[in-house]
């Protein structure tokens, strides 16, 4: 079996976020039937570090596009909600990041009614969000497009009054269109032009 995981902190930034920041990111394949030892990796360096003061938050996930499941990353990450940046990268971000929108088996749909109660959010004071070596066409497990997840999150976030206001995209197969969807959503956008990967 071959994989490795690495752990390191502080690191110097090579994204958009500022300052020391945790970088969690595994590197090498393992077979499919060995996804748990890759989340017991993950749990094990989550538990071992003190992440509830964390702010900037770098995930780098190079392995195939996953269907690790999202509450996994709730797990993880539920004592980080000081985290006002992350970084996402590498094509097994998609759960991650629908991990990112509303947690409510319902679907966040019209006007916000102030007697409706806000759903849970993962990073709760998100503002920046980076996004590097995703395809955004891909469909991640059998559910959205990338492109859609994204959007979701997106917007998901505006109406529950936590808007990301910084999204930067880079060596993502993205087009003009989408990106001008996505500007619809957040105030300042980052993009380095890339379509396709």
């Amino acid at each position: 079996m071959q994989g490795r995981s690495s752990l390191a902190t502080p690191a110097v930034p090579s994204s958009p976020l500022d300052g020391p920041f945790v970088s969690l990111e595994f590197k090498g394949h393992l077979p499919d039937d060995n996804q748990a030892y890759h989340e017991v990796i993950w749990q094990e360096a989550c538990t071992a570090l003190h992440m509830a003061e964390l702010e900037s938050l770098h995930v780098i996930d190079t392995t195939l596009p996953t269907e690790r499941e999202p509450p996994l990353w709730m797990q993880l990450f539920e004592q980080c909600t000081n985290v006002t940046k992350v970084h996402a990268e590498g094509m097994g971000m998609g759960s991650l990041l629908w991990s990112m929108g509303p947690q409510d088996p319902t679907p966040f749909v019209g006007s916000q009614d102030l007697d409706e109660p806000t759903p849970a959010l993962l990073f709760p004071r998100l503002t920046c969000l980076s996004l590097k070596n995703l395809d955004f066409d891909l469909r991640y497990s059998t559910r959205e497009r990338v492109y859609e997840l994204v959007y979701k999150l997106l917007e998901c976030r505006k109406r529950c009054g936590a808007p990301v206001r910084k999204l930067c995209i880079s060596e993502c197969g993205v087009d003009s269109t989408e990106i001008d969807s996505l500007n619809s959503l957040v105030p300042k956008v980052r993009w380095d032009g890339v379509q396709d990967i």
